[in-house]
């Protein structure tokens, strides 16, 4: 995961109360997690607490003895001072939203405690994503946090569930159509014709993975994950006030019949993953067969 220095999260409770917990589910054994709070605010949803607890990581809390302006900062900022004064060497993350902790910033920063080391952030995840900790769980937040753009975002998903009714269709009857939603997730992952057959035989064994590759070669079908790729073109342009043209879920897929649509006299596909194949399609799995053969080993 990542080599992690332990982080102090000190929640002004009494401030924050429960939206401040939000990133409980990041936290991790070599964090410490201390509640600030008074009669105001006793109670907290099982949820919360549940995470805090999985987590495995240190717990304390701090009630309040007596009510008072501020009274639960002094606690904050004394149990800063605690732990600065006792050689704590990682980082400290005031989970409030209160812009007086700014003080003791620059208290500290004047004695010698880097400004990186006393951060103040609203909730847990924004503390985790300002620590610039070299972790998965960090990563992952910044991930949930990065800007998506509706429109290619929405273009995607037209483009997958295109996709899903052409897989639907082109299994129609055969022995994999209850499998279409592991195909498609098959397919989301690839780009190339090749890798897409290496990657059917590791998933679904060398047999089954070589007909359900056929099936998608017969039909033509470029990879999802290609697909995906032009979807997000067609976002951008969308997004940019450009006519797009979407092809409507419904719409018969481009270059693929169902064995009912088939011409008279031509082969079905079950029939074609088992007979012969077009010239150009068997050179083609005969190509990625050799690939595949040499490097699933």
């Amino acid at each position: 995961m990542g080599s992690k220095e332990n982080i102090q999260f000190l929640i002004d409770y009494e401030n924050v109360q429960e939206a401040g917990l939000d990133g409980a589910e990041c936290l991790c054994y070599t964090d410490t997690v201390a509640i600030f709070y008074s009669a105001v605010c006793e109670k907290i949803s099982r949820r919360f607490m549940n995470q805090i607890l999985a987590s495995g990581c240190e717990f304390q809390t701090y009630k309040l003895k007596k009510s008072g302006k501020n009274a639960l900062d002094f606690y904050i900022v004394s149990r800063v001072g605690a732990l600065f004064g006792a050689g704590f060497a990682g980082k400290i993350v005031i989970v409030s939203k209160d812009k007086g902790y700014g003080a003791m910033k620059d208290f500290w920063k004047g004695r010698g405690i880097g400004e990186n080391r006393i951060l103040l952030k609203h909730t847990i995840r924004e503390g985790i994503l300002a620590t610039n900790e070299n972790s998965i769980r960090r990563r992952q937040i910044a991930l949930e946090a990065e800007q998506v753009s509706i429109g290619q975002e929405f273009a995607k998903y037209q483009e997958r569930a295109k996709f899903q009714k052409k897989m639907e269709a082109l299994f129609a009857g055969t022995e994999y159509e209850a499998m279409i939603a592991k195909i498609c997730e098959l397919t989301e992952e690839e780009k190339t014709p090749k890798d897409l057959y290496i990657s059917s035989l590791k998933k679904f064994g060398k047999e089954d993975g070589t007909k359900i590759y056929r099936y998608l070669k017969q039909a033509d079908e470029r990879p999802l994950g290609a697909k995906l790729a032009g979807a997000k073109s067609a976002g951008v342009r969308q997004a940019r006030g450009e006519s797009v043209r979407m092809q409507p879920v419904s719409e018969a897929p481009v270059g693929m019949l169902s064995v009912s649509e088939k011409p008279e006299g031509e082969q079905s596909m079950s029939e074609a993953t088992t007979g012969e194949i077009s010239k150009n399609v068997r050179t083609a799995i005969e190509s990625s067969e050799s690939y595949g053969q040499a490097n699933a080993a």
